[in-house]
């Protein structure tokens, strides 16, 4: 199972888990958005890149749980 595999999973039988997807293959970026909360992050990046997507998915999820 790929990331790709993995993530259509959670989808479908987890949808409470945010997922984090990496790319650096367009295509494979642009298949990446349907299957993350906030858009694949692009390669390379660096790891406070990581962090800050990793705050604003949390950020997010405590937004919903507000509502």
């Amino acid at each position: 199972m790929d990331g790709f595999q993995l993530s259509k999973w959670l989808r479908a039988n987890r949808p409470d888990v945010d997922v984090i997807l990496t790319g650096s293959v367009p295509r494979a970026a642009d298949a990446a958005a349907d299957l993350c909360e906030s858009g694949p992050l692009p390669k390379p990046y660096q790891p406070q890149t990581a962090v800050d997507h990793i705050k604003q998915l949390m950020a997010l999820r405590s937004a919903r749980r507000n509502k």
